[in-house]
């Protein structure tokens, strides 16, 4: 992967704050996708209440790939 943790968490953070106009930002996970090349960003953005949403980075240009509402999958696979 080209990027580290700390780059993607920087490009994250500087586009939430900056592109989609979030105050507040808490990080809750990073992933990196070898086989896509890609960056998962899970941040709270929720400032009362939480408010996840995921940016998708791409590891070789360091751009926002995508970004939107976050909600986790169910793994209940009764």
């Amino acid at each position: 992967m080209n990027l580290n943790t700390n780059k993607v968490i920087e490009i994250a953070k500087k586009f939430l704050r900056e592109q989609a106009g979030h105050d507040t930002v808490k990080i809750e996970s990073v992933e990196a996708d070898k086989k896509e090349g890609e960056w998962e960003v899970i941040a709270d953005v929720g400032f009362l209440s939480e408010d996840y949403k995921i940016v998708v980075i791409d590891d070789t240009d360091g751009n926002v790939i995508s970004y939107g509402d976050y909600e986790e999958e169910d793994d209940d696979s009764e």
